[in-house]
């Protein structure tokens, strides 16, 4: 069963893929010509990547301080590949929020919204196969 913090992290990492996905259309309202939606649309996904991916590092502390004592020690030092896997997924999940934050911002989110949306795909990867080594 998830605990109050694993369901909280979890669903700021879900607001953190919707508003990727706001960047994502908003590159497709910008393609068809609808220039001030697309700009709405992507300055409000980008807040919500960025605003999402910050708030879910203390929920992800919070989840760490959680697990039973062998598992956190693997995360946290004892198997060097799942310690880097989970710090490296963890900097690719913030990175890709600060970058949607820019795609929602500069006025051009498809080619910042894509590259946001992919750093987004690999830190998860990068993470989940840390945690299942």
């Amino acid at each position: 069963m998830f605990t109050a913090v694993q369901v909280v992290h979890l669903l700021l990492y879900a607001g953190a893929v919707a508003g990727g996905m706001l960047i994502l259309l908003a590159g497709a309202r910008e393609r068809r010509g609808d220039l001030e939606a697309a700009r709405r649309l992507a300055r409000h996904g980008g807040f919500a990547m960025a605003g999402c991916t910050l708030a879910a590092v203390p929920t992800g502390v919070a989840w760490l301080a959680l697990l039973p004592a062998p598992v956190r020690e693997r995360l946290l030092g004892a198997d060097a590949a799942a310690t880097i896997g989970l710090t490296l997924g963890s900097g690719l999940a913030v990175l890709a929020g600060f970058v949607g934050l820019l795609a929602g911002l500069s006025g051009k989110p498809r080619p910042g919204g894509w590259f946001a949306a992919a750093l987004l795909a690999v830190a998860l990867a990068v993470v989940l196969s840390a945690a299942a080594r």
